[in-house]
């Protein structure tokens, strides 16, 4: 929530301070971070904790996989996309 909740703030500031294109950019890479980390929380916290270690170690690598490949396809799509500023979607 406070991820998306400084992006939120960060793509204004973009918008206010830079143009519109920059603004969605910020916006879009702070929608693949949160993504991410929702996708992380949902694989490993969000899970029963009486496991052992080996599903514990498991879920965490699983977990880390699934959340660089969600941010990996949101920035592919928002750069793919044109509608955005490739530079705002790295901040």
């Amino acid at each position: 929530a406070f991820q998306a909740a400084g992006g939120v703030i960060a793509a204004t500031i973009a918008i206010l301070a830079v143009d519109l294109k920059a603004g969605l950019g910020v916006a879009a890479g702070s929608l693949a971070v949160a993504a991410g980390f929702l996708v992380f929380a949902w694989r490993t916290a969000l899970r029963p904790q009486a496991v052992g270690p080996a599903t514990s170690f498991l879920r965490l690598l699983v977990g880390l996989l699934l959340k660089w490949t969600v941010i990996a396809a949101v920035l592919v799509v928002a750069w793919r996309s044109g509608e955005v500023g490739a530079g705002g979607v790295l901040v």
